[in-house]
């Protein structure tokens, strides 16, 4: 069963305060509600577009949503596409009819919002596909010749020619070395988040699996995401695969973890479905430009949703463990969160 906490929120604000800061302590002023996930009446599959089938082209397809509280699907998003945008439109179409039993507190049917559903489209056996290998070429060639922005690019464009799943995951872990090598572990995180969808479908084999986790774990440990970067070096030595550079990186991030200094994550532009798992048991959200829509606080056997607002604080009781935090924000929107 899962628990879902809501919290009662005590806002202090004087008139030279200015933004306002929301700071929520769970205590004994806590109320517990029983919670059942949404769930579809019955299981559901999009059909594989036959044209791109015959072609052996492969997709990943990964979209948002919300469900009402009559079971039905609304604002659903795109927010990752490998693969032609038919992928995209049959997944799209088949979630738009889809009925679901909704999400329940006490018995009383809630709206969820920004369900996420991952598809994978793949087949067997794999074919490669030339117009795409040549263009990774093109954007290798300039790679070794340091003209790292135009390398980018053409990786960019090679992203977009229909392929399979390994071709687009093994591009997507290059690009992101460029990122890096281009001093832009921000976009080079995202990227490796995306691949990553395609490493969890288990259509790769665990030399690139690694091979992203590593790119992963690095980027990740960048901007500060220890705990993000620590599950990624997990992963890898879950393979069999870590390297003495690995383990001298992680003896970095685990001393990051085990410290006490807060953590400050500088965000920029996360979209609607940004998370970030919480290593200390408080943290803050302040320096705000754009708009938060909301945030919910996940954590082993508790939820909590809370308002957003120009600054927020919130202390977790100390047993609680494994807390991440889900922010829905606008296209553009930065702000920093200090973990700690």
């Amino acid at each position: 069963m899962l628990i879902c906490l809501m919290l009662t929120a005590s806002t202090q604000v004087s008139a030279a305060q200015s933004p306002a800061v929301n700071s929520y302590i769970c205590d004994n002023s806590c109320r517990f509600v029983a919670s059942a996930p949404a769930r579809p009446v019955k299981p559901f599959i999009p059909s594989y577009p036959t044209d791109w089938r015959s072609r052996g082209v492969e997709s990943l397809v990964a979209l948002t949503f919300d469900i009402g509280a009559d079971g039905h699907t609304s604002n659903i998003a795109l927010e990752t596409l490998f693969g032609p945008k038919d992928f995209a439109d049959a997944t799209i179409e088949i979630v738009r009819g889809v009925l679901y039993v909704p999400r329940s507190e006490d018995g009383v049917p809630v709206v969820t919002h920004r369900q996420l559903r991952l598809d994978t489209f793949q087949l067997r056996p794999r074919v490669a596909h030339p117009d795409f290998v040549a263009a990774v070429q093109y954007g290798q060639h300039l790679l070794a010749a340091r003209r790292l922005q135009e390398a980018a690019e053409a990786f960019k464009k090679a992203l977009e020619i229909p392929a399979n799943l390994e071709e687009y995951a093994s591009a997507t872990r290059d690009l992101a070395d460029i990122y890096m090598q281009m001093h832009q572990s921000d976009l080079a995180l995202r990227t490796l988040q995306s691949a990553e969808l395609i490493a969890r479908t288990g259509a790769l084999g665990d030399a690139l699996k690694a091979e992203i986790a590593r790119e992963h774990m690095m980027a990740a440990a960048a901007e500060h995401y220890y705990s993000e970067a620590a599950d990624s070096y997990a992963e890898i030595q879950s393979l069999w695969l870590s390297t003495p550079d690995d383990n001298k990186a992680f003896v970095d991030i685990k001393s990051e973890l085990e410290g006490a200094e807060p953590i400050t994550i500088h965000v920029n532009g996360p979209g609607a479905a940004w998370q970030y798992s919480i290593i200390r048991n408080r943290f803050s959200i302040g320096g705000v430009h754009g708009s938060i829509n909301y945030l919910t606080v996940y954590c082993k056997e508790y939820s909590a949703s809370l308002p957003s607002g120009n600054m927020l604080q919130l202390q977790l009781p100390a047993g609680w463990h494994g807390c991440r935090v889900h922010v829905d924000a606008a296209p553009g929107t930065t702000f920093d969160l200090i973990d700690g």
